[in-house]
């Protein structure tokens, strides 16, 4: 019998994720009741109960897969990555999400490799007290190592950083710095990583957002040991909601500066694979 090749696998999860979250979107649009005289005509009046019951229940689960695929500019080669993506709001002003990858080069013979897990705490510095629509938290959290055969680095490393947001009606703005406190190393030379973001994205309705990313990014050894590179990173996306509690996302990557003709099996660093050539992708999310 023939095995069934994974990348086929993984799309083939995404379209069914696809179609699942579809099947949510066409079940709201069903009204199942008799009459709208008859819902008018029943009041319910709220209970303390219900109201406490509604507070505790509000915090949601959010997940995504994503599928993103890299194109060197010079060899045309091609890297297949997927990451998976989970957050919460843990406590009030507490939150926290979870991210791991894997991935392979798209070339014959190539398997999936797991890369590196990320685990990072969001902390709201103001607590609630901003009355103009602002917010600042504090980032902390760690990178641990990929699998000896997989496509990440193979070091510890911990981050601590700012993040602050602010909405301007139908117009959202961003901004975050991130200093990674590196480990030790045995297979990538980098010695020092900083990253600087500004987002913007403006909403057209409640169900359609567009936005742009701009990362500035400065490291030391990312290729050639003790070699500095600085460059930015853009990345324009589309969001659409597709029900109550699924969304689509869809976007590109592009770096002002390229590894060049390099092999992909000798990048490490995934979170910056844009340096490694353009990429395309997608992702679906879903909240419990």
């Amino acid at each position: 019998m023939a095995l069934i090749p994974w990348r086929v696998i993984m799309r083939n999860i995404l379209m069914a994720l696809f179609c699942f979250s579809l099947t949510f979107k066409s079940y709201g649009l069903v009204n199942y009741s008799k009459s709208n005289k008859s819902q008018s005509s029943l009041k319910v009046r709220p209970s303390k109960v219900s109201k406490s019951f509604s507070k505790k229940s509000s915090t949601r689960i959010v997940f995504d897969i994503e599928s993103e695929t890299f194109t060197n500019r010079i060899s045309r080669d091609k890297f297949d990555l997927y990451k998976f993506h989970v957050g919460s709001q843990i406590s009030n002003g507490i939150g926290f999400y979870l991210k791991t990858e894997m991935g392979a080069p798209d070339e014959e013979g190539a398997s999936l490799g797991f890369g590196n897990s990320q685990f990072v705490t969001m902390i709201d510095w103001v607590g609630g007290r901003n009355q103009s629509n602002a917010s600042l938290y504090v980032l902390a959290g760690f990178v641990l190592p990929g699998s000896s055969d997989g496509v990440g680095h193979d070091r510890n490393d911990q981050m601590l950083g700012l993040f602050t947001q602010k909405n301007f009606g139908l117009l959202s703005a961003s901004a975050s710095f991130v200093h990674y406190f590196l480990g030790e190393s045995e297979n990538t030379s980098l010695s020092s990583y900083d990253r600087a973001e500004v987002k913007v994205s403006y909403s057209f309705s409640s169900l359609v957002r567009m936005g742009l990313d701009v990362s500035f990014i400065s490291t030391t050894g990312l290729v050639v040991s003790g070699e500095s590179n600085s460059f930015t990173e853009y990345s324009p996306y589309l969001h659409v909601v597709l029900g109550q509690r699924s969304n689509l996302k869809i976007g590109a990557k592009y770096s002002s500066k390229n590894l060049g003709a390099g092999s992909f099996s000798d990048f490490r660093q995934w979170d910056l694979g844009s340096f490694t050539g353009n990429s395309i992708y997608a992702s679906l999310g879903f909240s419990i």
